[in-house]
């Protein structure tokens, strides 16, 4: 008796080297996959566009935008552009708390999380106010945040103190 291989045994070897085969090209496409994503990650700062829209579609221009980061303070207060919209770049990643309002409407709070190198877009719909009062304390509020970081100066005939 010869080491002779049947059919039966050369058949279930082929068919091991089939499956390590197969083995091996997913084993390596999983480590390029891996090796592209850590080397070429997109790094920097990231950005975010909004797009203001009443609830019947109409643009909302000059909604106030404000920007915050959360656990943080504003990075940014503004107005968007007459078709509703307002970009902000340059902002490190991370999770920004949006607030958009505009008078006559109740404002929309969002959460956006600003992947590095990339541009988040937000799309928000403002629903139209059931109180004229809080609507004008809170657009009393959003031109009170745009100031806060202006420089402050004395009142006329107020002496001038120095730190």
């Amino acid at each position: 008796m010869g080491v002779e291989e049947t059919k039966k045994d050369l058949m279930l070897k082929r068919i091991q080297l089939t499956i390590a085969i197969l083995v091996g090209v997913v084993t390596l496409a999983v480590g390029v996959y891996n090796a592209k994503k850590t080397l070429f990650a997109k790094t920097g700062p990231g950005g975010v566009t909004i797009q203001v829209r009443t609830d019947k579609g109409q643009p909302a221009s000059q909604a106030s935008i404000e920007i915050a980061k959360v656990h943080g303070g504003v990075v940014a207060a503004a107005e968007t552009r007459p078709d509703g919209t307002y970009a902000k770049q340059g902002l490190e990643p991370g999770n920004y708390a949006v607030k958009a309002g505009k008078s006559g409407f109740q404002p929309a709070m969002l959460v956006v999380a600003v992947e590095p190198g990339q541009t988040a877009e937000l799309n928000v719909t403002l629903a139209p106010s059931s109180s004229p009062l809080r609507s004008a304390v809170e657009e009393v509020g959003a031109s009170w945040l745009k100031n806060l970081g202006a420089p402050r100066s004395a009142p006329e005939g107020a002496p001038e103190s120095n730190p």
